[in-house]
């Protein structure tokens, strides 16, 4: 008995102490996450059947998905969700087609794992609103994939008297942006060209950029002159609007009277030189056309110089988008121009942007 017991204190003695540092390592390997069995999960992006993830991307402030609809018609997804990301993404996907979502607003750490589920409202040709879901699993990254983020405002941040995060502004008078409700909010008294906002990114020659944006306007009483523009342009040829309102644009997206060429009040088109068409009525929830946000997507084809608008939400009262629309000039592209003219707030309710993204891919 002695024997035994003599034994097994020379054991713990001999290797008590190596049985002790491995426990520690264990520990420590447990606590820093090295042992967590999400660690070891292999990438992917699954959805539902009849969506396809093609591509995905994890960083510190976003999530990037390129999807391909094979559902047999058109989606027009009005809100995609990430499990721990605060932004939302929209836009219309045709039938056998690809397109690119941002969703921002996250707050990851490059290195761990990324592993969160994925969340799909969309409305079939039919207008009945389903909702898809699917899970990603990705390395947070720094870097880029097929789905490059040039840039991406969601405004999420405190009421401002100027937008900040980098846009330049002009204003003046009465006239000025600010930051209200989480939304970049349009001030103005008959100001001319006036607010002004316009922000650069990073300049792809070929290939496609998606440009999306939330637009919520609407006319409240007789107001016969107005115009906003949308631009898409290069910043090194891009003057004044006062000087010209279409040097350096490219795309040039314009919501307006018809005293500026629109067939409708609320008018909402393109324009091409001095020739003004129109696509559609867009409006917000009160006013003359009661209706809410309108969700636009520009898809820039920079190889044919040529870009595609497509329309979603409550703000469409009539109309669609349109493909092959031809650049006003075939100029490169860098810059985002908004801007307001003889707009009177006094006749206008919201005058309001929302998620503002540019992807290149």
């Amino acid at each position: 008995m002695e024997k035994s017991g003599q034994a097994a204190m020379e054991f713990l003695s001999t290797y008590g102490w190596a049985i002790l540092v491995v426990l520690t390592a264990i520990g420590a390997l447990a606590y820093f996450g090295v042992l967590s069995p999400s660690n070891y999960l292999p990438q992917s992006c699954v959805l539902e059947s009849g969506v396809g993830c093609q591509d995905f991307k994890v960083d510190e402030n976003s999530v990037t998905l390129i999807l391909q609809n094979g559902r047999g018609s058109a989606m027009t997804i009005t809100d995609m969700k990430v499990e721990g990301c605060t932004g939302s993404a929209f836009g219309t996907i045709l039938n056998g087609a690809e397109a690119t979502f941002v969703v921002d607003g996250c707050n990851n750490t490059i290195g761990q794992k990324f592993k969160h589920d994925v969340n799909v409202t969309y409305t079939a040709e039919s207008g009945i609103s389903h909702l898809i879901t699917g899970t990603i699993i990705d390395d947070i990254q720094n870097g880029t994939s097929k789905g490059q983020t040039n840039f991406v405002d969601s405004f999420t941040r405190a009421n401002s008297s100027t937008v900040g995060n980098g846009w330049t502004e002009v204003d003046g008078g009465d006239a000025k942006a600010q930051i209200i409700d989480n939304r970049m909010f349009f001030e103005a008294s008959d100001e001319v060209n006036m607010p002004l906002v316009r922000h650069t990114f990073t300049q792809q020659d070929n290939g496609t950029l998606t440009f999306r944006y939330t637009f919520n306007f609407e006319r409240t009483g007789d107001e016969n002159n107005y115009e906003v523009y949308v631009q898409l342009g290069d910043e090194a040829l891009i003057v004044s609007p006062t000087v010209s309102d279409n040097t350096g644009v490219a795309v040039n997206l314009l919501w307006a009277s018809p005293m500026w060429g629109m067939a409708n009040h609320e008018g909402f088109g393109h324009v091409n030189g001095a020739a003004v068409t129109q696509l559609a009525v867009l409006s917000g929830d009160a006013g003359f056309n009661a209706g809410g946000d309108t969700n636009i997507v520009v898809t820039v084809h920079l190889d044919s110089n040529t870009y595609d608008v497509a329309l979603s939400g409550a703000g469409v009262i009539s109309g669609s988008g349109a493909n092959g629309i031809a650049f006003d000039n075939n100029v490169a592209i860098n810059t985002v121009r908004i801007y307001v003219d003889n707009l009177n707030n006094n006749n206008f309710d919201d005058t309001e942007f929302d998620d503002v993204s540019i992807i290149s891919s």
